[in-house]
């Protein structure tokens, strides 16, 4: 079986190391190919419109439709805007997007009595996917707010190594501004966020941090566990990991 992981950047591979930690790791599948796209030469996605994604998307699913089994949409951005379009263009794919993980698992960490602020790209925020599916998980009278956060993807992108800086948590405080009041729960609605995971907690220490690529991996565990995926695996008893990780740079293609 081949999975891939599919981001415009780096912040896909929080999702990555979820799925390794929490889903894969003591399953009884195993992989016979595990890779990582990032696709940098169309980053950030979060400030283009779903008509330039569907392309961007449309394409790098042409390269990958048969070079594995299984996609997992690393990006929020993606899968708030194109997942039943791509669902649709390529139906014998199995395709996973950090929205089915929320949506699935939201009411474990989360209930309608709290208020709920989503940190976002842009075209995520102007889709209103999170807050749609926030409510229909935790009720129509829930307290949410979604706050675009524009600079942050290329901050992360540009500053692996530092992070949780001062420079950094002066932009998370810019966004934490705009919130109209104090969030019981903040969702990382960009999967590039989870990296800064560290000056989230120290600038809103009371506040519950939800990442949907965790979320995600509850969903794969239990698909993993009840051997959905037996018809795409070519040896279940194979009990050490084969896999290869691979990044790639849409410039290779």
């Amino acid at each position: 079986m081949r999975i891939a992981f599919l981001d415009s950047g780096i912040g896909g591979l929080s999702v990555l190391n979820a799925f390794l930690e929490k889903s894969y790791k003591n399953s009884n599948i195993k992989c016979s190919e595990l890779s990582y796209f990032a696709d940098f030469k169309n980053l950030p996605y979060g400030n283009k419109s779903k008509e330039e994604l569907l392309e961007i998307i449309h394409k790098n699913f042409e390269y990958w439709h048969d070079k594995t089994d299984i996609i997992i949409l690393a990006c929020n951005t993606s899968s708030s805007l194109l997942t039943q379009e791509i669902k649709s263009k390529f139906p014998n794919l199995i395709i996973y997007s950090l929205l089915e993980g929320l949506e699935a698992n939201l009411k474990q960490f989360s209930n309608s009595k709290e208020n709920i602020a989503v940190f976002s790209t842009l075209a995520t925020h102007n889709s209103e996917s999170y807050i749609k599916i926030c409510k229909q998980a935790l009720g129509e009278d829930l307290n949410i707010q979604s706050i675009p956060c524009p600079k942050l993807v290329p901050f992360i992108e540009n500053n692996l190594g530092n992070l949780n800086s001062k420079e950094g948590e002066d932009l998370l405080l810019e966004y934490i501004s705009l919130l109209n009041k104090k969030p019981d729960s903040l969702i990382f609605g960009c999967s590039h966020y989870t990296l800064m995971k560290n000056s989230f907690t120290k600038l809103l220490p009371e506040t519950k941090l939800i990442d949907p690529g965790e979320l995600l991996t509850i969903l794969l565990k239990i698909d993993f566990s009840e051997y959905k995926f037996n018809a795409i695996t070519s040896d279940n008893n194979q009990k050490e990991l084969n896999a290869k990780l691979i990044f790639f740079n849409k410039e290779l293609l």
